[in-house]
């Protein structure tokens, strides 16, 4: 497969952390876990390079942005916009809870590292479709 940017059509998103960069593994980056229950749709994620997971609401992954490129330039967070395609709010995304449902665009590309060799994918930009907003956990007991 050669370098493309794809776009995947309505999936489900939940932890994303869109705005502010985190280190879960020692590497900065942005992130969302895309869920699908459409074996179409699981299938066009797995071709571009998106390791899927089953779980009991269907399939999932999650999808990174690292904060900066391999050379060390610094890389912009991905783009979210709402329905009407208008760049939402920082404020917004943060407040945007799992459930969401949208589009995600990726840059799949090949790679040939250290031995390794395979097709991942890059998160670009999500549009979304159907904003749930965080509404927090609500009791601890």
């Amino acid at each position: 497969m050669a370098n493309q940017v794809i776009v995947v059509r309505d999936v489900t998103f939940n932890w994303g952390k869109l705005v502010d960069k985190h280190s879960p593994f020692g590497t900065l980056q942005w992130d969302v876990q895309v869920v699908t229950d459409n074996e179409a749709t699981k299938a066009q994620l797995e071709s571009a390079g998106v390791k899927m997971k089953s779980g009991e609401n269907g399939y999932y992954a999650n999808i990174k942005r690292k904060a900066n490129k391999a050379n060390g330039e610094p890389q912009e967070p991905p783009v979210v916009v709402d329905h009407l395609k208008e760049k939402m709010s920082d404020a917004v995304v943060k407040a945007m809870g799992n459930g969401s449902k949208g589009h995600i665009k990726l840059f799949s590309y090949d790679y040939n590292m250290g031995g390794r060799e395979g097709t991942s994918a890059m998160l670009v930009a999500l549009q979304i479709t159907d904003y749930v907003k965080y509404e927090g956990a609500g009791e601890d007991f």
